[in-house]
């Protein structure tokens, strides 16, 4: 009887854990259905500006990515982050909130396998986090 108490007991641990363990902490994806429907805000298109005059002028990476044609990348956005891709090229800006006061941006090259990250200040500011070249 004692053991079976004990076993009945550890088996409702288990799948209290397990239903623990599965629950997401990421934010929720937002389902997008077209390009009309995804309004890019100011500061994400300054600070995508700023990154690309940034990089292009750093001369860190070989070959920069390009100032114009970028598109936004609206199979799968989460909530306060905007993708653009330019041929091999691709973008993160994730948004500021109230707990960062800044845009984080990863520019990546899936050909090259270069990129850099960092994030602009509100006054426009660049600060590198790293080049991967």
């Amino acid at each position: 009887m004692k053991n079976r108490l004990i076993h009945c007991l550890i088996l409702c641990l288990l799948a209290d854990l397990s239903f623990v363990g599965c629950q997401t902490t990421e934010e929720a994806i937002i389902p997008v259905t077209g390009a009309d429907a995804v309004p890019i805000p100011a500061r994400v298109e300054t600070a995508r500006s700023s990154i690309l005059e940034y990089v292009g002028a750093s001369d860190q990476l070989e070959n920069p990515p390009p100032v114009t044609g970028w598109e936004l990348d609206i199979t799968d956005r989460r909530q306060g982050e905007y993708r653009f891709v330019n041929g091999d090229w691709f973008m993160v800006i994730k948004t500021a909130n109230a707990q960062q006061q800044h845009e984080h941006i990863l520019l990546y090259n899936h050909a090259t396998h270069t990129g850099w990250s960092g994030y602009v200040c509100t006054d426009g500011h660049v600060v590198d986090a790293s080049y991967m070249p």
